[in-house]
């Protein structure tokens, strides 16, 4: 039986390695941690990952499926959801005692242009083309309305901004006295999970990062500057200090 389970809600390249890893460290007791999830089979992996990437101190599941691993006794265990649209995967026949839905949410201008870049450096790879073709605008709009309290897909919802997290020290603290029980600001971990960074891979310790800049890179594009609707532009406003970018985008220079 799992006491506390933490499911999180993410879109990839968007900072989810590096919250999640830093959400574990808040943490005295032995998290367990399951990555990449399949909401819509309940399996778990997605696809396999070599037991490398991850670090030494997790406690990882890869080859079980998430109705045996809930089974299992467990004082904490975090489940990651990525590109998946905000239903509920959880068995609800399944024990738990207390349930957490993370919504991890990262501008979609940096998201946009981290996913691009993953995918231009190798378009012949099949994982590259299915993170590209996903509707990640879409789902990142829903991501939007649930964060700005539109929609309530999510019960007992627990939202991070990613963008204040990368920069804002007093908004961690909030944080990991809102979910953990020690105070741990180790924010320079880079995971090895999709070679890490799109733009420097791993040789850049977190907070090296330039994460809030990547959209420079593509601002001149015209398939990058239309994903951004006027609904994307309206919501992303309503999150993030974005002002800056938008008028870019809108110049298309």
């Amino acid at each position: 039986m799992v006491n506390q389970l933490y499911q999180f809600y993410s879109l990839r390249r968007g900072g989810t390695y590096g919250i999640i890893f830093w959400v574990i460290k808040q943490f005295e007791s032995k998290v367990w941690f399951v990555n990449n999830a399949d909401p819509y089979s309940i399996q778990t992996p997605r696809a396999p990952i070599n037991s490398r990437q991850y670090p030494k101190w997790i406690n990882h599941y890869t080859n079980k499926t998430l109705p045996n691993v809930l089974r299992d006794n467990h004082d904490i265990l975090m489940v990651n959801y990525e590109d998946c649209f905000l239903t509920v995967p959880i068995n609800s026949a399944l024990e738990f005692k207390e349930i957490k839905r993370i919504l991890i949410i990262r501008d979609p201008f940096n998201l946009a242009a981290s996913r691009m870049k993953l995918y231009l450096d190798n378009p012949t790879s099949h994982g590259r083309q299915r993170i590209f073709n996903h509707d990640f605008i879409s789902n990142w709009i829903e991501f939007a309305k649930e964060y700005l309290d539109q929609t309530h897909h999510l019960q007992n919802r627990y939202c991070i901004n990613y963008n204040t997290w990368f920069t804002d020290e007093s908004y961690r603290r909030c944080i990991s006295n809102d979910l953990g029980n020690v105070w741990c600001d180790d924010v320079d971990f880079v995971s090895r999970f999709g070679t890490g960074s799109s733009f420097s891979k791993r040789r850049l310790r977190g907070t090296k990062l330039d994460v809030l800049n990547r959209w420079k890179m593509f601002i001149t594009r015209d398939d990058y500057r239309s994903y951004f609707t006027d609904e994307v532009i309206d919501l992303a406003k309503q999150i993030f200090d974005v002002d800056h970018i938008v008028n870019q985008i809108r110049r298309g220079n």
